[in-house]
């Protein structure tokens, strides 16, 4: 059976390690968008006597989505850490997931290190104000996974 998220998606980047996560739900989030792509890599060894030998890796290929910002700048210490981290180009590890990432059964997919390519303010004649990301695979060891919480 197919799961449509849509608002119920929680969104969250990770604070710490990849192997010993600490994650911090973006709770103003809005819009989210995320796309996957599969590229076919060249793992020929030296050992191949002569066949060439490639493997399918699953990529991030992008995460979208809009937050909103308060007007008194007030609880915003998740908007800014990721507005720190695209100034500094520093990778972020995000998770989406289908509820709290804590509970059993959770189901969230993990996203390492991307970097933030975009970092834009609107406002809206409402004079609602929301930060974009866009966010873009970056160097990384770790390939996109899907985590299903377990006691």
């Amino acid at each position: 059976m197919k799961r449509l998220l849509g608002r119920k998606a929680k969104l969250y980047y990770n604070s710490a390690t990849y192997e010993s996560p600490t994650w911090v739900q973006i709770t103003t989030r809005d819009t989210l968008a995320v796309g996957l792509t599969k590229t076919t890599e060249d793992v020929t060894g030296d050992d191949s006597n002569g066949e060439v030998w490639e493997q399918t890796i699953l990529t991030a290929r992008s995460l979208e989505f809009e937050a909103f910002q308060n007007d008194d700048n007030t609880d915003m210490a998740d908007l800014d850490a990721l507005k720190a981290a695209f100034e500094a180009d520093t990778p972020i590890e995000f998770a989406v997931a289908d509820g709290p990432i804590a509970t059993v059964g959770t189901k969230y997919r993990r996203l390492p290190d991307l970097l933030l390519h975009e970092a834009g303010e609107g406002y809206d004649v409402k004079g609602v104000s929301k930060l974009k990301i866009v966010a873009k695979p970056g160097p990384s060891a770790n390939a996109p996974s899907t985590v299903t919480v377990s006691a």
